[in-house]
């Protein structure tokens, strides 16, 4: 007897489609487990390095008394400017990248045009869709 079986139904065919890697909603119970098991463990402990960044930025932004704009802009430059930093000293061992390494990829040719990928006009042509980056 041969079954055949179609799915997931609950996601989109294809590898275009780019969510959340739980889509049926289990990693907020999943990471309170871990929490109580292993505590100071989240999905972003690999990224230990983007909390020290935004608190840089911040004593930075608070000490210039910049706008929000400016806020804005120093934000996503900077997320571009870590991401591309990373891709240069990337090594075969690299487990886990930044945010933003796949798409800052297409700025950096010779030099890393950080204006165009950090472009708060044209966000679906810069290196992240939304306004504060990622």
């Amino acid at each position: 007897m041969t079954t055949r079986i179609q799915g997931p139904a609950w996601a989109v065919e294809g590898l275009g489609v780019r969510a959340g890697k739980y889509p049926l909603a289990v990693e907020g119970p999943v990471m309170r487990a871990v929490d109580r098991l292993v505590p100071g463990v989240s999905t972003v402990t690999r990224y230990i390095r983007y909390h020290s960044l935004y608190a840089a930025i911040a004593a930075h932004a608070e000490r210039k008394a910049l706008d929000l704009v400016a806020c804005r802009r120093l934000v996503r430059r900077c997320e571009v400017l870590m991401a591309a930093l990373h891709r240069d000293a990337e090594t075969a061992e690299d487990t886990w990248f930044p945010h933003g390494v796949d798409r800052v990829r297409r700025f950096r040719t010779q030099e890393l045009d950080l204006a165009r990928a950090a472009d708060e006009e044209n966000l679906n042509q810069s290196y992240s869709p939304r306004r504060w980056g990622f």
